[in-house]
């Protein structure tokens, strides 16, 4: 049996697949019920798997825990209503400690900064080059896939692009933020004292923290979660987030890394049908709201209008995280 199909094999029967379910796929694949009937009474055998399966009993135990909170939480679900931006000890007693999101239309309405539209960017730095995600509309995983669509463009370009229509094919986003670097510096002196937003961020880290986005109506961010807390800030334009608690990460299709092949927005419950359990919250912001994601909340965006957005990270409480293989 080839090393693909074994591996499949192997996978199944850690997620608890009956034998009989087995059969079928395999046979379809071209092997022989007495070959698969062979091949899994070796993979059950065989020590490897016999220690896997005690780390898929730890890990189903682990899931079993996050339903069981969740189930809890769907009692009193959270709600993403319009707050009014708190202190730095409110915010992080209600907020960052609890891992809850928090919505604050207007926070940031009175920056400087939401005059950095694309069209004002485009023609403040034309000639500049700035690496963007480009051509990436005709890959579903454009967003695993990111490294492939780097492409260095003037920053004319990009606006022109903009400015053709509705598109999710160029997109000017944090991932590109190190080949970025000095827009940022150039633009940070700009933000201010930030109001109150600002008693939240550590300003010896307000540079290094800060990721620029910019891109056009229709721009797609698919379905994941950040590895950090982050504070969004809607410059100018508007989009649309949907969100669901990190609590619900077993049902929501966790493929690779930190994305997900489902959606929240339009789920798919034939493909997805576990989906049918999460809970997805919604809010569209304008320029000077606020949203803040605490890190494992699982998020979509969608560019209502074309939009210039930050994200920071530079908080003055603890946000970073070991990654999972570095624990492991």
């Amino acid at each position: 049996m080839e090393a693909r199909w074994q591996a499949w094999l192997v996978e199944n029967l850690l997620l608890g697949v009956p034998d009989s379910d087995l059969l079928a796929p395999l046979e379809e694949a071209g092997h022989s019920r007495a070959e698969v009937e062979a091949e899994v009474a070796a993979a059950r055998a065989h020590p490897y798997l016999q220690g896997a399966l005690k780390v898929a009993g730890r890990l189903a135990r682990r899931e079993w825990l996050l339903r069981t909170l969740t189930t809890l939480s769907n009692l009193d679900p959270v709600r993403l209503e319009a707050l009014p931006f708190p202190s730095r000890e409110g915010f992080l007693r209600e907020h960052y400690a609890r891992s809850l999101p928090g919505y604050f239309p207007g926070a940031a309405s009175d920056w400087s900064a939401l005059a950095w539209s694309p069209a004002a960017l485009s023609e403040r730095f034309g000639d500049r080059t700035v690496e963007v995600q480009w051509g990436r509309g005709g890959d579903p995983l454009y967003e695993p896939h990111s490294n492939n669509y780097r492409r260095k463009v003037t920053f004319r370009e990009l606006g022109e692009a903009i400015a053709a229509g509705p598109s999710n094919d160029v997109y000017l986003t944090a991932n590109n933020s190190r080949a970025n670097a000095w827009l940022i510096e150039e633009l940070s002196p700009e933000l201010g004292s930030l109001g109150p937003v600002g008693e939240i961020l550590d300003p010896a880290r307000l540079v290094e923290g800060t990721f620029l986005w910019v891109g056009p109506q229709g721009v797609v961010t698919p379905l994941h979660h950040d590895l950090t807390n982050n504070l969004f800030v809607q410059v100018s334009g508007r989009k649309r987030f949907y969100l669901a608690s990190s609590l619900q990460v077993d049902a929501l299709y966790n493929h690779h890394h930190v994305y997900s092949t489902a959606c929240l927005r339009e789920p798919d419950l034939e493909t997805c049908p576990e989906m049918a359990r999460v809970r997805t919250l919604e809010v569209e912001l304008g320029p000077g709201d606020v949203l803040y994601l605490p890190v494992g909340w699982w998020h979509e965006v969608v560019g209502s209008t074309p939009s210039t957005s930050l994200t920071f990270t530079g908080f003055r409480w603890p946000n970073d995280f070991p990654r999972a293989s570095e624990s492991l």
